[in-house]
């Protein structure tokens, strides 16, 4: 064996394993680098956080955990009680069950005497007595713990946040009220309601909007028109968050007309409506198309049902069968019986005579001439007269012809006698 082929095998041996090794070793501490550095970002020393452990409750507790209290085993002994129950999976459930000779048996009699179970009245021994082994405590025994100190006024951002609202609804709810007030059929029709005589137009929306708003819980479609036919006779414009508003007051109302026309009336003022109010009309839409088709297929059964009472009603009207009565024809489906064949009139020039049909048949012979049958055609009188003359012409004709041609023709003689040898 030569030296360069023994290198080579070395080469093709060893080279393999050295590559190998240093990817392994390079990609091990990049693995324990990257480690290194996620875990010690957030890594904080056990001494350090029972520092502030120590520190924390001579302090002022924050707004945010003002209502969260430290119980102690002797206050709470409950919260500390760490039984666990018998879960499946690992054979606790086997524990309160009976030995297998003291089971009765299987039978109707024992399923008779079972007594009725209620579950709302009636609570099970069994799993009174597993808790009782396993020390632990049911959910209904275990009181209510009492936190200390729960503050029970809010704070002053929340507290203003609050009364804004509910002063907001009150304004609300006083417009609206003075509107239905003041708008009586009875009242002269030059007042309105809203004074639009000098208010702009951001006012006259503002009033609105206020109106509309406190009409929402009450259903008042006829509110929204009121107001949108004054701003209108006013010749005020129309804010697109008034259009909503009046879309929402009839969507509420399930009034999907005057939602679709509000709908029209704020794309034609050029203004476009959100994503969540066309879902809302959507949604009317479909609840309405719902209820039709649920209304139309319960239409079927009773027009069934009203059948019924008509053929019975029928029933007890109808005359009796007689032999004599006419032929039934009905109304539709079936045709009626055609007409008795009248008498077929012949022509003048062919016999002129008044025959019906078995009259003028004839017997069947061997010798007739073959059926032609007569062709149909719209054509006057007259011309179908010209058209028998031309084919009696013809005819004549043709048989003339024939006969000249017989008188012309005469059989050739033989060209030789035969002679007898």
């Amino acid at each position: 064996m030569e030296i360069t082929t023994a290198l080579i095998w070395t080469l093709r041996i060893v080279l393999p394993i050295i590559l190998f090794c240093i990817y392994f070793r390079f990609q091990s501490s990049k693995d324990d680098q990257l480690l290194l550095g996620s875990s010690g970002k957030n890594k904080y020393p056990r001494s350090k956080l029972l520092a502030h452990r120590k520190a924390v409750p001579g302090d002022e507790v924050p707004k945010e955990l003002a209502n969260v209290a430290l119980k102690s085993q002797a206050e709470a002994p409950e919260l500390f009680q760490g039984g666990e129950r018998s879960g499946k999976g690992k054979g606790g459930g086997k524990k309160g069950r009976e030995p297998r000779e003291d089971r009765p048996e299987k039978g109707g009699k024992d399923r008779d005497r079972r007594p009725t179970r209620d579950s709302d009245k009636t609570e099970k021994p069994k799993r009174k007595d597993k808790d009782a082994e396993n020390g632990s405590v049911p959910v209904e025994t275990i009181p209510a713990v009492q936190l200390a100190e729960v503050p029970t006024e809010l704070p002053p951002s929340a507290q203003g946040a609050l009364d804004l609202k509910e002063s907001e609804e009150k304004m609300n709810l006083e417009s609206f009220l003075n509107y239905v007030a003041f708008n009586k059929k009875t009242q002269a029709p030059t007042s309105q309601v809203l004074d639009l005589s000098e208010a702009s137009a951001d006012r006259a929306n503002a009033e609105a909007q206020m109106v509309l708003r406190g009409s929402m819980g009450f259903k008042r479609v006829d509110v929204a028109k009121d107001l949108f036919a004054q701003l209108d006779a006013a010749s005020v414009e129309v804010f697109a968050t008034t259009f909503t508003l009046m879309i929402e007051a009839c969507v509420v109302a399930r009034d999907l007309k005057s939602a679709s026309d509000f709908l029209m009336k704020m794309e034609a003022s050029g203004h476009s409506p959100n994503s969540e109010l066309l879902d809302k009309v959507l949604d009317l839409y479909s609840n309405q198309k719902a209820q039709k088709d649920v209304s139309k297929l319960k239409e079927p059964h009773d027009e069934g049902v009203d059948a019924e009472f008509d053929m019975e009603a029928m029933a007890l009207t109808r005359q009796k069968l007689k032999s004599d009565a006419p032929i039934f024809v009905p109304s539709f489906g079936i045709p009626p019986p055609p007409p008795k064949p009248k008498p077929v009139e012949e022509d003048e020039e062919e016999g002129g005579a008044n025959d019906s049909p078995s009259q003028s048949r004839t017997r069947l012979t061997s010798a007739a001439k073959p059926f032609e049958p007569n062709q149909w055609t719209d054509a006057p009188a007259e011309e179908q007269k010209a058209e028998v003359r031309e084919k009696k012409a013809w005819s004549k004709q043709g048989k003339k012809g024939a006969e000249e041609g017989r008188k012309m023709w005469k059989p050739k003689e033989p060209a030789a006698v035969p002679v007898e040898a």
